[in-house]
């Protein structure tokens, strides 16, 4: 019960993200706002961590002997930092191309892209696809493609007698909207599969010695934090590059975003913490968030929620439970 209440505060914590992402937009960039979250998720998830450890002296305990680890250790530290951060900029960009609550639903194809991501990670024999993988990636893709459609205006009669749409006098910001969606979807794909890969890659030992034993709560928010902190100095030489925003309101609202963004990762990870054996059910609760986006967004005016929006958020929804119920299944077996 503990575990589902976590999830259920994280699925909602993140629907409200994108309409934060909007309202911020109208004062700031997206630039801005991707320092803003990158500054709170590394202050929220380190005083939480620290909390979690016992004291600031076992972590920095832990980041001393973490420097003699190799150098592919930081190298999938650096990568899953940067996607991560890349993932949250990218999502950023659609939304201000493009329907808040289209973008946010693009988004979550990335457990499927993580099936494509994942043979590239992991250093084992190149991983077979399965029938069901590709009729899961069919039912993903064309719901992508009618979210898209709707972005255009077009209404569910017309896109069955014109599939072809895409190809029909689209505007290129539109086009790029789509695009970046997809992108910040891989990018957290990457990032998603990458952070685990660094968790793996530490010594047993290190892992029992500091966190009190292997797949815990504790080295998944480790694994968060250091990566989000190796990626702070990107966001913020970008920002200074192109210029910062700092506003009032838009101080506000971004802050309120970044927040949001932690609370949402720290409630996720203590959720799957207190459910390793049997994480299905609680993975599938996360399949709110992007139902509660598209309605707050609806609710406050900033987007619609057209037929094909609802198609084809089903289609990718339906994708992701499918994928969620047959791995945890598989594993079982």
């Amino acid at each position: 019960m503990k575990a589902v209440l976590y999830m259920i505060i994280a699925a909602v914590a993140f629907s409200v993200c994108p309409l934060l992402y909007t309202i911020s937009i109208e004062h700031t960039d997206p630039l801005t706002q991707s320092l803003f979250v990158q500054i709170a998720i590394v202050f929220v998830a380190g005083i939480i961590l620290t909390l979690t450890l016992g004291s600031p002296s076992k972590l920095k305990l832990s980041l001393s002997e973490l420097f003699h680890m190799p150098v592919k250790s930081w190298l999938i530290i650096l990568v899953s930092g940067v996607t991560a951060y890349l993932g949250t900029l990218f999502f950023l960009l659609s939304i201000n191309l493009m329907s808040p609550a289209g973008a946010a639903i693009i988004m979550e194809t990335w457990p499927i892209l993580a099936i494509f991501v994942a043979p590239l990670l992991i250093e084992k024999k190149w991983v077979k696809f399965r029938l069901l993988d590709f009729a899961l990636i069919f039912l993903m893709t064309l719901g992508l493609i009618m979210i898209s459609a709707g972005e255009t205006g077009l209404s569910l009669k017309q896109f069955m007698a014109s599939p072809l749409f895409l190809f029909e006098g689209n505007s290129y910001e539109e086009m790029f909207g789509i695009l970046c969606a997809f992108l910040s979807a891989f990018c957290y794909a990457w990032a998603g599969v990458s952070r685990p890969q660094f968790v793996n890659a530490l010594p047993k030992s290190y892992r029992i010695k500091h966190f009190q034993g292997i797949e815990t709560w504790k080295e998944s928010l480790f694994a968060f934090w250091i990566t989000a902190f190796a990626a702070l100095p990107l966001a913020l030489i970008t920002s200074l590059i192109f210029g910062l925003d700092l506003t009032p309101l838009a101080d506000i609202a971004t802050i309120s975003l970044g927040l949001g963004f932690a609370l949402t990762a720290m409630g996720c990870f203590y959720a799957l913490s207190l459910t390793v054996s049997n994480t299905s059910s609680i993975n599938l609760i996360w399949y709110i968030s992007p139902i509660l986006a598209a309605l707050w967004l609806a609710l406050f005016g900033y987007s619609e929620i057209t037929e094909m929006l609802i198609a084809g958020g089903f289609l990718i929804i339906v994708a992701n439970v499918v994928l969620i119920v047959t791995s945890t299944r598989g594993k079982q077996s």
